[in-house]
């Protein structure tokens, strides 16, 4: 019984371990819309590309600095124009930002983000 227990014990710090690295491969792809357009509006027309690791590592190092969402329900706003948006492969929301407002938004949270940072969201684009 104990030599079962020993073996089911490393069996899942294992596949603990397995899983870790996975969590490092993280994946996404950014879209850049033709012109601004309102939440909620299809774009005219868009173009995407796949985001290097580096990429990905800077985009979650602004969302994750982002001290203060603000819940669409506790504010009265007006809607927002969007430039583009942004998804990861491990999460099932998609951000979307604004180049005007300096404004992330995803499922119904806002924020606004500095310039630099949105900066370095335009740049990928180029």
């Amino acid at each position: 019984m104990k030599r079962i227990f020993a073996i089911i014990l490393t069996l899942v710090m294992l596949l603990s371990g397995l899983s870790g690295c996975s969590a490092e491969e993280v994946t996404g792809s950014i879209t850049f819309y033709s012109e601004a357009t309102l939440e909620n509006t299809e774009p005219v027309s868009e173009t995407s590309f796949e985001l290097t690791k580096e990429q990905v590592k800077a985009i979650k190092k602004i969302i994750k600095n982002i001290k203060d969402w603000t819940n669409n329900a506790t504010v009265d706003r007006s809607a927002f124009y969007f430039d583009g948006e942004i998804k990861f492969s491990d999460s099932e929301f998609v951000y979307y930002f604004g180049y005007d407002n300096q404004v992330i938004y995803y499922d119904h949270y806002f924020a606004g983000i500095s310039a630099d940072e949105m900066q370095k969201i335009k740049d990928i684009g180029k």
